[in-house]
């Protein structure tokens, strides 16, 4: 250690540019002076690390998703941020310039966690179409999966920062409110893009309740708040609304092995069911004419759906496969149709051409039935409701923790004086 702190502050920033992340060049100047020396010297070292950790198409969006989430943020700077981000992605880009090195951590640390949902979700979506092979995504195919990701993030943000703006939460999808939100987030976007979100969003519904549901199930207080640990769907608010926290809120409880610390980290806040969720800025919505099978569209109308976006996507993949399966519907069933839920967790809108002709994808989710996801069995509903009625019973007499079917082991009672 004692000759590395002999080398001069050059050799030492060229060395460190061989750090694979800025969230690890953060560590590092923490945990040495010199080191921190030499990146005074050399401050622009962090942006150039993070400019090769994120690929060039999704920094902007992870730039957007910097700005929106500061506690700072405004209505309108979100909107300007969303407007640069769709049509000016340069400007976003000289924000780089702009950042500390604390910064330039926070969005090194939000890619990996993105990334990390990102190959989740293909490598989910890919086990179910039996392909018997490992999945390696092409480059396009993991753009594709982190923007929707980061999309679903800038949803969060937005989301939070509107809500503030509102006396009474609304949970009407025809509200102003979606109305707006669909105008910034989902209106410059082709609707198969926007059906990647969706695709990202039900993943991300299914991977939290699967992994808080032992928690939820058997926690006391929140079987006298009848919190629901089987359904999906968008009524469901606890769920949806746990998901508006946004992707380190997730990523937290996905790692988190213990219930008891679960239980913390989903306890209900002041400001809980408050915010538009994404499930409901993503409801199916019917447009004027909308009564026409996408098959007859003319070549005007099929351009329409394009809207002036900078999706630098030369490759037809997503856009062959959404149009193979929506051919014969209407608008309102291209965003989001329940029928469709087994080709979202199948990811079908994100593939190369190249491999949904390789092997045979589009035949494949022509052949996936609809509403092929699994429901709760009525069974399974009516123990939920039971357990409901028993932990009540526990919560009103005073009583805390974890009660399981004949178990109150866990179940700590107040003391009697």
């Amino acid at each position: 250690m004692s000759g590395f702190l002999k080398l001069p502050c050059e050799l030492v920033a060229a060395i460190l540019r061989q750090v694979d992340t800025a969230q690890h060049l953060l560590s590092a100047r923490l945990a040495c002076r010199h080191i921190n020396n030499a990146l005074i010297q050399q401050s622009g070292l962090p942006v150039e690390i993070l400019r090769r950790e994120i690929n060039s198409e999704l920094l902007p969006y992870a730039l957007a998703t910097l700005r929106c989430s500061r506690k700072t943020v405004t209505l309108e700077l979100c909107k300007s941020t969303l407007q640069d981000l769709h049509e000016q992605p340069h400007k976003l880009l000289e924000d780089c310039h702009k950042l500390r090195s604390g910064e330039a951590s926070k969005l090194s640390q939000m890619h990996q966690m993105i990334t990390d949902l990102a190959r989740k979700f293909a490598n989910t979506a890919w086990a179910k179409m039996d392909q018997g092979q490992t999945l390696v995504l092409s480059i396009p195919e993991e753009v594709r999966f982190c923007r929707a990701f980061y999309r679903f993030e800038l949803l969060c943000a937005y989301s939070r920062v509107r809500s503030q703006l509102e006396r009474e939460p609304s949970y009407d999808p025809d509200s102003p409110i979606f109305t707006e939100m669909r105008a910034q987030l989902l209106a410059p976007y082709p609707p198969w893009a926007n059906e990647q979100l969706g695709c990202a969003t039900e993943f991300l519904a299914k991977t939290l309740l699967e992994s808080i549901r032992g928690a939820v199930a058997h926690e006391v207080q929140f079987g006298e708040y009848s919190i629901d640990y089987l359904s999906l769907d968008a009524d469901n608010f606890w769920l949806h609304d746990r998901l508006s926290h946004g992707i380190q809120s997730i990523h937290q409880l996905l790692e988190c092995t213990s219930k008891h610390q679960k239980v913390d980290l989903i306890q209900p806040q002041e400001d809980d069911l408050s915010r538009p969720s994404a499930i409901d800025v993503l409801c199916p919505q019917s447009v004027e004419g909308g009564a026409v099978p996408l098959v007859e569209y003319s070549a005007a109308e099929l351009e329409a759906l394009i809207p002036v976006q900078r999706l630098a996507d030369a490759d037809n993949g997503p856009y062959d496969a959404w149009y193979q399966i929506h051919k014969d519907d209407w608008n309102c069933n291209f965003l989001m149709y329940g029928g469709y839920d087994g080709l979202r967790e199948r990811a079908y809108v994100f593939w190369d051409s190249e491999r949904l002709r390789r092997h045979g994808l589009t035949e494949h989710f022509q052949n996936v039935e609809e509403y092929s996801t699994s429901q709760p069995t009525d069974s399974e509903r009516e123990e939920m409701y039971r357990s409901f009625e028993e932990r009540s019973k526990i919560w009103q007499k005073g009583g805390r923790g974890f009660w399981y079917d004949g178990d109150e082991s866990e179940i700590v009672w107040p003391k009697r004086g």
